[in-house]
């Protein structure tokens, strides 16, 4: 998503499976009404909270998020359709993020053409996939997987497909390649999570020792402990930053109450018992206000729900995917697609192009590829300035340079070969945006397919990139 505030809208009150890392599966079944309440939202609450973002949004509508889950499974709701359908009469952004075991009501919520929705899983194959997504079946939910494909494009619809992989130790082999493939199939966008113990009162019990008997399989299970993962955090505490679920995100309940975070589950922690009677700035005062709050950026448990450190963790847990057999691409901080054949070949075929000069070769290469990144990525083309936003992020508070999320291909090489073929058969470059692209124009220019400085890894084309955007920055 690309929004500078979320809402999380609980619509339905609870969940279909009993995910071992999740508090809807890991709360006992004499806790779980602690924080999970059942039912669904009737849509006049939900056109009334929609009203009220709508008034006292701090940031202009096209920005604004609605996500219309939080613990539940929203594809539940008998009318998730004309919620959707109701977000965007608003101008909102909204999105579903489901387990996709419930196909009930797939077709009309992907005809209400939400802005993205979210698979989560967490295998290929029932025996992988049934330890961490308990009570599912995946080959349901690779079927309904081939229905949302079949509907899109059928409708010729912009919904944007995003697959969750949620990374235990158990699952990052084969499992993960061929669901990686599935996806690639699909036009959809694989995007691999790293599994948590949630909620926020279980990690926080964990940081002073106390695992509960029935989350230790599950812990044991997680690619890094959470012993592991706050001592990483403490190394990062003194960057600050604030916390963006503090600050840029509310979660209102089923029933209309506002949790603390969305990160938090037991009803005890709530600020508010009625969305509607506070007004937005005040539930965002109680939040900075909280002691749990406190406690939670106080040990960097909000670095961990963010992955604030995901370089550090790949560090760690980069190893521990390697040795399942699973190649993330190019060894970037942040898993993404694996660099798959379909994809490849296409960039193959419009580079071989541009070199025979053949330009009707070349402009069905370019519109194949630019059609699927747009389909998978939400990229408009193949710009440059996409590339540069995602795989080179500036953080102001730390002064540097960071590596964030890239697609499976190599947007440099794409860059500059469409350059050239572009002054070759005298078209308009359409892959690449923005207008400080001087020197990498320069360099376009000169550009070899052989020229060994483009043979190099990602993280080198990163580093160069970095050290373009520094010079042109200084200019």
């Amino acid at each position: 998503m690309d929004a500078a505030y979320i809402a999380n809208i609980e619509i339905v009150g609870t969940c279909n499976l009993r995910c071992p890392a999740c508090a809807v599966g890991n709360y006992p079944d004499g806790q779980r009404q602690l924080g999970s309440l059942g039912g669904t939202m009737p849509l006049a609450r939900f056109e009334a909270i929609l009203d009220k973002l709508a008034l006292e949004s701090p940031v202009p509508k096209e920005q604004l998020f609605v996500a219309l889950y939080s613990w539940g499974e929203p594809l539940i709701h008998p009318k998730i359709d004309l919620l959707i359908r109701a977000t965007k009469e608003r101008g909102f952004q909204v999105g579903v993020s489901s387990n996709l075991n419930y196909g009930n009501h797939l077709e009309k919520m992907m005809l209400a053409e939400p802005t993205e929705v979210c698979i989560s899983l967490s295998g290929f194959r029932q025996a992988t996939y049934g330890r961490s997504h308990r009570g599912g079946d995946v080959e349901i939910v690779k079927s309904n997987m081939q229905r949302i494909a079949e509907i899109r494009e059928a409708n010729d619809l912009d919904t944007k497909i995003i697959v969750a992989y949620h990374l235990y130790r158990h699952n990052c082999g084969q499992d993960l390649f061929e669901m990686a493939e599935l996806a690639d199939r699909l036009r959809f966008t694989l995007n691999p999570v790293w599994a948590l113990l949630l909620p926020l009162e279980k990690l926080l019990a964990a940081r002073d020792g106390m695992i509960a008997q029935a989350d230790q399989e599950t812990v044991a299970n997680l690619l890094l402990h959470p012993d592991e993962q706050f001592a990483i955090a403490r190394e990062n505490l003194d960057l600050k930053g604030g916390c963006d679920l503090q600050s840029k995100r509310i979660d209102v309940d089923v029933d209309g109450a506002v949790r603390l975070c969305c990160a938090t589950f037991e009803r005890g922690t709530n600020i508010a018992a009625d969305f509607l009677d506070q007004s937005l700035d005040d539930l965002h005062r109680r939040k900075e206000r909280s002691k749990l709050c406190d406690d939670c950026m106080g040990c960097g448990a909000n670095r961990i729900f963010m992955a604030s450190d995901i370089d550090r963790w790949m560090e760690i847990g980069g190893p521990r995917i390697a040795a399942q057999g699973y190649l993330n691409n190019a060894g970037l901080g942040r898993l993404d697609a694996p660099d798959l054949p379909r994809e490849q070949n296409l960039q193959a075929e419009l580079i071989a192009a541009h070199h025979a000069d053949d330009r009707r070769r070349y402009e069905a290469a370019h519109a194949a590829l630019a059609r699927r990144l747009r389909l998978k990525y939400g990229y408009d083309a193949i710009a440059f300035s996409a590339f540069r936003s995602r795989l080179t992020q500036r953080s102001d508070a730390a002064k540097v340079w960071r590596r964030g999320f890239h697609g499976p291909l190599d947007p440099l090489r794409l860059y500059f070969a469409q350059n050239r073929a572009a002054r070759r058969f005298g078209l308009t470059p359409t892959l690449h945006g923005g207008d400080d692209l001087h020197d990498l124009l320069a360099l376009a220019r000169n550009w070899d397919e052989g020229d060994t400085r483009y043979q190099a890894t990602a993280q080198e084309i990163g580093d160069h990139c970095r050290r373009l955007l520094d010079r042109s920055a200084v200019a």
